[in-house]
């Protein structure tokens, strides 16, 4: 349980850093 939460805490950062990224490729 604790690799699967690991995992989705870590795939939620990914996510949010992606479209950070995004973002300001956009700009």
């Amino acid at each position: 349980m604790t690799n699967l939460n690991a995992t989705e805490a870590i795939e939620k950062l990914s996510a949010e850093i992606g479209e950070n990224i995004y973002i300001d490729v956009a700009k």
